[in-house]
């Protein structure tokens, strides 16, 4: 077909046509993790009642000022007869000649405790 005593044929440039482009799709399944995390706080609101009590205790006490007044011997106040005071003071119920201790004759004046 081709003859050596001929001039080659000549070479043209290729022509170069546009990419075609192909498309072929692949469809794979895949999981993804999605974590949204959470929080819940019980908060507990306690009402506390305080109930105050004052118990109340109410005490006496009795102060005494004590004057002793000391008058001389056989002097007794006017209209005051003290043997009368004194027997009108004395238990019935007692033995004669026993004296109750709880009501001896008070001394007007007491020599001893000066």
């Amino acid at each position: 077909m081709y003859d050596h005593h001929h001039c080659p044929p000549m070479r043209h440039r290729p022509i170069v046509y546009p990419v075609q482009h192909c498309v072929q799709d692949n469809y794979f399944v895949e999981n993804m993790d999605h974590i949204h995390p959470s929080h819940l706080t019980i908060q507990n609101h306690h009402l506390l009642n305080n109930y105050h009590y004052f118990p109340h205790t109410v005490s006496y006490t009795n102060d005494y000022n004590v004057e002793n007044h000391y008058m001389p011997q056989g002097v007794e106040p006017q209209g005051y007869n003290w043997m009368d005071q004194q027997m009108n003071q004395m238990p019935m119920e007692m033995p004669q000649g026993q004296m109750n201790p709880m009501q001896q004759f008070p001394m007007p004046f007491n020599w001893q405790d000066e």
